[in-house]
């Protein structure tokens, strides 16, 4: 935002929604598309020489900050950038509702697979091999699972507001105490409990100790906490030790991830089977793509340990499933016939695991085209799901694999191929993924990592086609 200027930057899973969505004040950026610049060289080049970029620290990270001066650094623009003090938005909002104070529970070791005790030890073994005096964690995934704890702070990602700082003798958890019931507490033995809004002075804390090392991630730690640090050389950037340590699944949650996807593939195989009676009966002008969804919680809601939904469900039928992710609105909805195609991609979240599935169907006769379109997909599903490959093989190698049918016939997708998954946490998570472009910073894929693998196809103002679900990689063979 500029004194004359509104742009939205996004990527190709949002340039057709918001180019129905955003009003004529507003110039959409298409990320990654040939001339497009990218938010930071578009500010490196229009900033005023001299002149300031400001921006909120608390929604800032490390690496952001960083990537935007040094593309004033590549234009040789003297231009500083600034933390505003207070959002300029929240400024605006009126009725803001306040940070929600949603109850946690402990996450039990039946479904964790390791104590806390034992998580915390890992992360202190990676911190001495760093020479690291702290450790901020300050992603919300990262809390909940070194802790064992999930909440229901933010809608479908069962977690809560929380930092912690993690010493070589202390842990403190940095969350408003009425989350935190007395099986909590006792929960958290060793663990001492702060309000959430004394983080910064947790940090300044344990940077001003004599040696102090404090180490925070750059994709996740904000600007208010590395200023709270107080300066580079007690700063240690690096790659949090939890990410990874999620991200490879123990035995435990590999058994919970497949045991929830058996029931949650049992909830969808009942939902289409009633869908198709109904689409079949007399009550078929009743359905849309909105009034589908409530039945679809239903049944995955009679499934064993089922908590809520893992995202907005993605119900498109025909043209709206060219929306990479459309949602649909309650008198908006378009109808579900057997004349088009219909697209679903919908998960749950359960004690024992997280799921994301896509299946795309059709009711009636789809078309020639539909039909090509649906076997370039599958065909890329099940090269990515067949692979085998070295471990520690990055994200990029094999996405292609998911495109190569697609490229035969002049198509392409402009969405990743897979995200990882976590184990009743955020249905995306790092460090690994599947995507076309080349991501130095994020980690091959290991045995024990959770991917999703979804090619599509979308053609506007006519079908969309998806495939989706999630996988684990498992050690196989060895040449030696």
């Amino acid at each position: 935002m500029t004194p004359t200027q509104a742009m939205l930057w996004t990527d190709g899973r949002y340039f057709q929604q918001a180019e129905e969505e955003l009003s004529h004040e507003w110039t959409l950026m298409k990320a990654g598309q040939q001339g497009v610049p990218t938010v930071h060289d578009w500010l490196a080049e229009h900033a005023e020489e001299g002149g300031s970029v400001g921006v909120d620290p608390t929604l800032t990270t490390i690496g952001e900050a960083r990537r935007l001066k040094a593309a004033f650094r590549a234009k040789g623009r003297d231009v500083r950038l600034v933390p505003v003090a207070g959002n300029l938005v929240d400024a605006l909002w009126e009725a803001q509702p306040p940070r929600p104070a949603n109850p946690v529970a402990v996450h039990p070791l039946k479904y964790a697979g390791q104590a806390v005790g034992d998580k915390l030890a890992g992360v202190r073994k990676a911190m001495a091999s760093k020479g690291a005096t702290a450790l901020v964690v300050s992603a919300l995934d990262e809390v909940a699972w070194l802790f064992n704890l999930r909440g229901s702070d933010i809608p479908f990602n069962p977690v809560t507001y929380a930092y912690a700082v993690v010493t070589m003798d202390d842990v403190t958890l940095y969350m408003d105490s009425s989350k935190a019931s007395p099986a909590v507490i006792d929960h958290l033995e060793g663990v001492a409990l702060a309000p959430y809004e004394e983080v910064l002075a947790g940090v300044a804390a344990a940077a001003s100790a004599e040696g102090a090392r404090v180490w925070v991630d750059s994709s996740t730690c904000n600007l208010a906490v590395y200023d709270a640090i107080g300066g580079a050389s007690t700063a240690l950037v690096a790659a949090s030790p939890i990410e990874l340590a999620k991200a490879v699944k123990n035995d435990v949650e590999i058994d919970g991830f497949r045991a929830c996807n058996r029931r949650d593939a049992a909830a969808l195989v009942s939902f289409f089977a009633w869908l198709e009676r109904e689409v079949e009966g007399d009550a078929a002008s009743e359905l849309t793509e909105y009034s589908i969804v409530a039945r679809l919680e239903a049944f995955r809601a009679a499934q064993d340990l089922f908590v809520s939904p893992s995202f907005e469900t993605i119900a498109a039928s025909g043209a709206n499933g060219a929306i990479i992710h459309y949602t649909p609105v309650e008198g908006a909805a378009a109808r579900i016939t057997k004349d088009a195609m219909f697209m679903l991609d919908s998960g749950g979240q359960y004690l024992d695991g997280t799921t994301d599935t896509t299946r795309t169907v059709h009711f009636g006769t789809p078309s020639a085209r539909e039909r090509r379109c649906f076997t370039r997909v599958l065909q890329g599903h099940i090269a990515v799901a067949t692979v085998v490959f070295p471990a520690g093989t990055e994200g990029h190698v094999l996405d292609g694999l998911a495109r190569v049918a697609l490229w035969q016939d002049g198509c392409n997708f402009q969405h990743g191929t897979g995200h990882g998954v976590g184990s009743y946490l955020n249905v995306h998570e790092g460090p690994h993924g599947l995507s076309s472009r080349a991501r130095p910073y994020k980690r091959g894929i290991q045995a024990g990592m959770t991917t999703s693998n979804e090619p599509g196809h979308y053609e506007r103002d006519h079908f969309g086609v998806r495939i989706e679900s999630v996988h684990v990689a498992v050690p196989v063979r060895s040449c030696a």
